[in-house]
């Protein structure tokens, strides 16, 4: 059970930038031995009010999963969550689950898959094969905390596949280790589960098209009609100063038209080819994380690599510290999809002490190369007795450009402290 406290003092809404929310997390994963082979049923349960926010109120089966292993067989069914890669910015690879948008922007949170998977262990590795049923469309936190320049109607979700939701995705997954070396290699083809939010007349503003549905063709939505009479008279009545100029009523409708704009998600069909590496050396860790991603008929590519090195003890102190650096490149544009780190570089801090409250401290900085944009993250967390933890959290802008996928996440600025009990 969590209590959460939020201040995101930017916001443009007063109303949001303080708030109070509760998360409770019920999670048992019992088992049985029969023979050669064990049996599992994973259950975890989320649900969170949050008290200023009620768009953020959500509850969400996170698992509840059933599965039956041998030494080299293993076969899972029901609701999971799956995780792949490597690397600390970007989970670029990572592609089975949806991020619940609810929880947090961050991609770290992930909403239950219906899925269906098989593992098999032989001398050349690990493979795996999923079978992905009912896609979930992400959902948003609302204009409040998320100050997009139009609402984001989830509820009229498009879809470039004609099955929608039901369209049945397909994943394979290898893994194999070689001495030091971790390498995986999989692939996907389905649902993206990244939206692109498409502007259009929204549903019922008196646009054509709107009567049922949200018009994303915007030639139709908002054309009008030619008539010469009526510029006469306009053109006529400004002359004499009765009426505004037609430069100002075309300003005016402009604004008009911009109150009837409304952000539709639309998710595309993909097929994307994801690598892992990670190689242990000593105190050095090396990462790499990198796709080709096959959407629109477009090849886009992205990469994360770079390195960690620990040092233990560090100047005789009891506690470990971590080096990371790590670079971001995403050639996809930001003004067509959400891809916010297309060459940028983090450098990161992380403290592990070796206390018995398992005190943990993470800081770091993603620098955008192109600009001056910079996000600053700190994040710590100890335990408190046998049944309690503390954690804080702190995210900062800076110097966001405009043409930054970032820019619409510039006022968001965030400091979270959370109290949690276990039981």
């Amino acid at each position: 059970m969590d209590l959460e406290a939020r201040v995101q003092p930017d916001l443009p809404e007063a109303s949001v930038r303080y708030g109070a929310s509760g998360a409770v997390e019920l999670e048992f994963h019992p088992h049985a031995r029969e023979g050669d082979w064990t049996h599992t049923l994973d259950f975890v349960g989320f649900a969170r009010h949050d008290a200023s926010v009620s768009a953020r109120s959500h509850a969400d089966l996170r698992e509840l999963l059933y599965s039956v292993a041998s030494r080299d067989f293993e076969l899972r069914a029901g609701v999971g969550r799956v995780f792949w890669g490597v690397t600390e910015a970007a989970h670029l690879v990572d592609i089975v689950n949806q991020d619940d948008g609810l929880e947090d922007l961050d991609g770290e949170d992930k909403l239950g898959q219906g899925m269906l998977s098989a593992a098999w262990t032989a001398d050349w590795g690990i493979w795996r094969a999923f079978l992905l049923p009912r896609f979930r469309p992400r959902e948003f936190p609302g204009p409040g905390l998320l100050p997009v320049p139009f609402p984001i109607v989830a509820e009229e979700a498009r879809f470039e596949s004609a099955q929608a939701e039901q369209h049945l995705d397909i994943a394979l997954r290898w893994q194999d280790y070689f001495g030091p070396l971790d390498l995986a290699v999989s692939w996907f083809q389905g649902t993206g589960r990244e939206p692109r939010l498409v502007p259009c007349a929204g549903q019922g503003t008196g646009r054509p098209g709107t009567e049922q549905a949200a018009n994303c063709d915007l030639d139709s939505a908002f054309a009008t009609e030619p008539n010469p009479v009526g510029e006469t008279l306009v053109d006529l009545g400004s002359l004499l100063g009765l009426t505004p100029s037609r430069e100002e009523l075309e300003d005016q409708g402009r604004e008009e038209a911009l109150k009837d704009v409304v952000l539709v998600p639309h998710y595309d069909q993909i097929e994307q080819f994801g690598l892992e590496a990670q190689l242990v050396a000593g105190n050095w860790a090396f990462k790499f994380e990198g796709r080709r991603r096959l959407q629109r008929s477009e090849v886009q590519h992205a990469a994360a690599a770079g390195f960690e090195y620990t040092q233990g003890a560090a100047f005789d102190w009891p506690v470990d510290f971590g080096y990371v650096l790590e670079y971001l490149y995403d050639d996809r544009s930001s003004e067509r999809y959400i891809a916010p780190l297309n060459n940028d570089l983090l450098l990161a801090f992380r403290a592990l002490f070796s206390d018995v409250a398992g005190t943990q401290l993470l800081a770091g900085v993603i620098q955008d190369l192109d600009d001056r944009g910079r996000i600053f993250s700190v994040e710590a967390s100890r335990r408190l007795g046998e049944a309690y933890s503390v954690a804080a959290e702190m995210r900062l802008y800076s110097a966001i450009a405009p043409n930054d996928g970032l820019y619409t996440l510039r006022d968001t600025d965030l400091l979270r402290l959370t109290l949690s009990r276990y039981f």
